[in-house]
């Protein structure tokens, strides 16, 4: 009989498993998101009510002398960004509330099914975890609130034109298009880190629209109070405002100077705001079991 010999060079230390590549990842978190039922009613919903809100401002748009002046019998074009004026209260009452939900539930949702679990042990990196599904839903909210603000800009202008309506599509539109999508996408990002950091649906829902709807009218209730009025524009609800509202209407009250002036300043707030959720959603992730 022959005894087994043993290697005698030295032997590599066995390294853990570094889990799935990122590419992969995001793969997996599509499918998960996709999968969720609730994902699909968000979107359509979205989209529907939106538009149907949106539908509701036509006697304001045909009516209101503010808004269309009739010299000699024809209604003549006064803001020509103002189909897109129109669009505004659709989708920020609707979409935001919505696209929060889908933020938090893609989260909350693997944890209430507990495949959470799952996740973790194919992926064990919390943080490739937490980028992942941060790209995930960034990017598909992108889509919906961009095909929401479509269906409401064509409604808008379309009763424009049935009261006849004689302008085109111009002014500031493009920008506060953008900040609309951009508005509704980082109130995503923000529910998807309180969801990882408080793990249920409710409470990720209620806190985010506390800190976007709540915050802002409390921190305006002193009135002129410049501290107040300062942190009212460093809030995502009231600096978030200056996204999607037109240069010369951007004002927070008379006298008042502003930290926060312009598109970018406006998207710097609200874009710090959900970075630094998601950062405390990691945070929290990476400290606590699943």
């Amino acid at each position: 009989m022959v005894a087994a010999t043993m290697p005698t060079g030295p032997v590599a230390p066995e390294r853990p498993a570094a889990g799935v590549s990122f590419p992969r990842l995001l793969k997996a978190e599509w499918i998960k998101l996709r999968s969720l039922r609730s994902t699909w009613w968000v979107v359509l919903l979205c989209v529907f009510l939106g538009v149907g809100f949106t539908m509701l401002t036509r006697p304001v748009a045909a009516f209101d002398p503010d808004v269309l002046e009739f010299p000699d019998g024809e209604i003549v074009d006064v803001w020509p960004d103002w189909a897109a004026r129109i669009a505004v209260p659709g989708v920020v009452l609707i979409g935001l509330l919505l696209m929060v939900v889908l933020g938090a539930r893609s989260v909350t949702g693997e944890y209430s099914s507990g495949s959470i679990r799952s996740t973790l042990a194919a992926a064990p990196r919390r943080g490739a975890v937490v980028a992942a599904k941060t790209v995930v839903v960034g990017a598909f909210a992108t889509v919906a609130s961009s095909v929401t603000v479509a269906g409401t800009l064509l409604v808008a202008h379309a009763m424009l034109r049935s009261a006849g309506y004689t302008g085109g599509f111009g002014g500031e539109s493009f920008r506060m298009v953008a900040g609309l999508v951009i508005f509704v996408v980082t109130a995503a990002l923000m529910a998807l880190g309180l969801g990882f950091a408080l793990r249920s649906t409710a409470a990720a829902v209620s806190a985010s629209l506390g800190i976007y709807l709540v915050l802002p009218v409390l921190l305006s209730i002193p009135g002129d109070n410049h501290l107040m009025l300062h942190l009212q524009e460093l809030s995502p609800g009231g600096g978030g405002v200056l996204l999607y509202t037109p240069t010369d209407e951007a004002v927070f009250w008379p006298g008042f100077d502003p930290y926060i002036t312009g598109f970018w300043g406006a998207f710097a707030v609200v874009a710090g705001w959900a970075a630094v959720l998601i950062g405390v959603g990691l945070f929290v992730f990476k400290r606590r079991d699943a």
